[in-house]
């Protein structure tokens, strides 16, 4: 009888012993899960839904200015005029943070200062520092294809944009996302 006394005794304090040995690793495991999961989740949203870029430079101040961060949507496919977009140049591994200006198939003219979409002046002063648009080094009228977008800076005296033979026009499937937000909060 002792004998089975000693036995189921040595039988709890195993299952006791297990049991503790459990507790310990079912909590690191839910620690660790409770780490893992939101991160996982905050990667898939930042691949595939939310793009995040910092600014580099002043040619879109007074919207963005250097340093600032900007969260875009990369699931949007339906762009307008004055969308503030990032997307790729196509030469380069660079990416530019502008505005659309031109549509696709629009036809875009730079005159006396002043944008000329479509044949009709269009008013920039709520974004641009001057109201005025110079020439770079591209010949106007264009008139951009199916799939292509005009792009520029609103600080205009110091952007490299669609103006430029550098930058030109941008297509569709160069465009990574509009921007839906704005941070000066790490500056």
């Amino acid at each position: 009888m002792n004998n089975i006394r000693e036995k189921v005794y040595l039988d709890l304090k195993e299952i006791k012993r297990k049991k503790e040995s459990y507790k310990k690793y079912s909590s690191s495991f839910k620690s660790a899960f409770s780490i893992i999961l939101p991160s996982l989740i905050l990667i898939i949203i930042f691949q595939f839904f939310i793009g995040i870029a910092r600014v580099k430079g002043s040619s879109m101040n007074n919207t963005l200015y250097e340093g600032d961060f900007v969260l875009f949507n990369r699931l949007t496919n339906n762009y307008k005029y004055e969308d503030v977009i990032v997307a790729k140049k196509s030469d380069e591994n660079k990416f530019i943070i502008k505005r659309i200006i031109g549509l696709p198939n629009d036809t875009i003219n730079i005159k006396d200062g002043y944008v000329i979409l479509n044949g009709v002046k269009i008013s920039e002063n709520k974004y641009t520092l001057d109201g005025t648009t110079q020439l770079q080094n591209r010949t106007f009228p264009i008139t951009l294809s199916e799939n292509e977008y005009f792009l520029l800076g609103d600080n205009r005296a110091l952007s490299l944009d669609s103006r430029s033979i550098e930058t030109g026009n941008i297509k569709k499937n160069q465009i990574l996302g509009k921007v839906f937000f704005i941070s000066r909060l790490f500056k």
